[in-house]
């Protein structure tokens, strides 16, 4: 699995619930915690933060430079409709990790 590129890796992310399942139980809790401006929150952002860094624990070895042209190459193809399923998915996977935001 770790020989998987970062293109491969956002693409099954999108794509992919169960795959997304996995990767949101890697997210490194204190990306979870991490406090986030709301006046200038960037919800695409933070996502892209925690799958880059559940990657890195998971033992992916792509770069933050690599991942991060991948994620917003991909992410800005997606109709509205799209990311909102995405969005959705995402949350639920968090959700179903037993993994929340910290208040």
């Amino acid at each position: 699995m770790a020989e998987m590129m970062a293109s491969e890796f956002v693409s099954k992310a999108l794509k992919d619930k169960a795959f997304l399942v996995e990767v949101c139980k890697s997210i490194p809790e204190e990306l979870l915690k991490k406090e986030r401006s709301e006046e200038r929150f960037d919800f695409g952002r933070a996502v892209g933060e925690c799958l880059y860094g559940a990657s890195r624990v998971m033992g992916f070895g792509f770069d933050a430079d690599e991942f991060a042209t991948e994620w917003w190459r991909q992410v800005g193809v997606l109709k509205g409709s799209e990311k909102m399923r995405f969005t959705a998915r995402f949350i639920s996977s968090l959700a179903s990790t037993g993994r929340r935001r910290a208040e």
